[in-house]
């Protein structure tokens, strides 16, 4: 018995500490049925993105930048596409707070019949530099072989680059009720701790929302939120004025607003092709805990 108690026990750690990490076809196999697309806007479409959804029930995690409106609050429709292409309304589940902007993440809920797959969640510590990962999402300013818009869901392989604890200022208000009892908003600033993921890969237009997925455990570790390189602030409020103006022809019936706003497009595209970065998944993970603890 003595030698069957000590073989059980080698044979449970080797189980235990076993860190075969997911090929990049296994991990696309097994958790593109959790990842969706989002659009949000206010009778018209305005933000397209990725989610991810994280239990059974029908939570949803995303970037908060892919659902948040010109103002600052969430836009009124968002819609989610599960994979089987069902259309489910979404509705914010956190209030807006100074936490969740500078994190950039938001926690949706949608409702749904039956148990829906999900991803697990891990742990900002899990990441291993120079480790593999897999990014699930939509690339929408992809442009396909036909010239079109691509909305097809991409599997993308990516590395872990680096990480980082920073602390970003965001400025709030707060209702404060003076002598005469009126109320009054009063600015104020807090300092967030964020932690950030940089990674090697795809960071376009349309991924933001994805999860950003440690091949080594299979957990999710981010959500991808930003690209770091591209054209300067500058440049970009060229295109975006260029936007505004598409319609307006010149000689020869070139539309220059749009050619000016398409090159800059495919300009910021390149030079931001290749780097990333994510919000690491603790502080969303904490906010998914509370929200299915009021749920109960």
């Amino acid at each position: 018995m003595r030698y069957f108690y000590i073989l059980s026990l080698i044979f449970s750690a080797a189980a235990f500490s076993q860190t075969t990490p997911l090929t990049q076809r296994n991990a696309c196999a097994q958790f593109s049925d959790t990842v969706v697309r989002i659009e949000a806007g206010d009778g018209v479409i305005m933000s397209q993105g990725t989610g991810f959804i994280v239990s059974e029930d029908g939570f949803i995690l995303t970037a908060y930048h892919v659902v948040r409106s010109r103002d600052g609050g969430f836009y009124p429709s968002i819609a989610v596409f599960l994979p089987n292409g069902q259309k489910e309304n979404a509705t914010p589940v956190l209030p807006l707070s100074l936490e969740m902007g500078a994190q950039d993440f938001a926690l949706l809920k949608i409702t749904v019949p039956d148990k829906l797959g999900y991803l697990d969640l891990g742990s900002f510590e899990e990441i291993r530099i120079g480790g593999d990962a897999t990014i699930i999402g939509f690339p929408f300013s992809a442009i396909s072989m036909s010239g079109t818009g691509i909305n097809q869901k991409f599997c993308l392989t990516a590395s872990f680059a680096g990480t980082d604890i920073v602390t970003l200022t965001q400025q709030g208000w707060i209702t404060q009720s003076i002598l005469n009892g009126t109320p009054k908003r009063i600015p104020v600033n807090k300092d967030i701790r964020v932690d950030v993921v940089y990674f090697q890969g795809p960071s376009v237009k349309g991924i933001s929302g994805s999860p950003i997925i440690s091949r080594d455990t299979g957990h999710v570790v981010g959500i991808v939120t930003t690209k770091l390189t591209g054209i300067t602030e500058f440049l970009g409020r060229i295109k975006d004025q260029a936007a505004g103006h598409v319609g307006h022809t010149i000689t020869g019936n070139m539309d220059l607003p749009l050619v000016i706003n398409q090159t800059l497009t495919v300009l910021d595209e390149q030079l931001a092709n290749g780097l990333g970065s994510a919000t690491g998944i603790d502080d969303p993970k904490e906010a998914l805990r509370k929200a299915q603890r009021k749920k109960k």
